[in-house]
């Protein structure tokens, strides 16, 4: 096992894995070098990514919450489960590569985004749902430009748009 810490450009540490173990981002990378994965999330959560576990992680996100049991070996379990079947790997491999390829290549995503720009486009909110949301994003704007929560600052910035000085 070797720990790299922070690297750069960790493209040739995913190719040289023989399995990689992450979270998010990193575990999709592990899988688009078409390796053997295991999930890790915070309280101690760790999981292979299986047929068996794939729909989980694709609807519930690329990591997880465990237990928080104390002591757990979850971690060390799930990585000597793959490191002592070494025959089970290429297939493993093979089904991380598919995973995200399927799920999160460019294609895919762009595909899942054009569905979702047209039903946008086809579906006219209702007129009070549009207002609602207006007016909550003009609170939001203007509280974070602290029109709101300054006075001072309001009166000046009205003196200017008013065209007084």
């Amino acid at each position: 096992m070797v720990l790299t810490g922070a690297l750069l450009d960790p493209r040739l540490a995913y190719a040289a894995a023989d399995i990689v173990v992450g979270m998010g981002g990193s575990a999709l990378r592990g899988m688009a070098f078409g390796k053997p994965v295991v999930i890790v999330g915070e309280k101690g959560f760790s999981a292979p990514l299986t047929p068996e576990t794939a729909e989980s992680f694709y609807f519930k996100g690329i990591c997880g919450l465990g237990d928080d049991s104390p002591g757990t070996t979850r971690l060390a379990t799930d990585i000597r489960g793959l490191a002592e079947h070494p025959d089970q790997l290429p297939a493993l491999e093979e089904f991380s590569r598919q995973f995200v390829v399927r799920h999160f290549s460019l294609e895919a995503v762009c595909a899942r985004l054009v569905k979702i720009c047209q039903i946008a486009v086809s579906e006219l909110p209702q007129l009070h749902v549009a207002v609602v949301d207006a007016l909550r994003t003009a609170a939001v704007c203007l509280r974070e430009r602290n029109f709101l929560l300054d006075g001072h600052f309001l009166r000046r910035r009205f003196r200017i748009w008013s065209g007084r000085t």
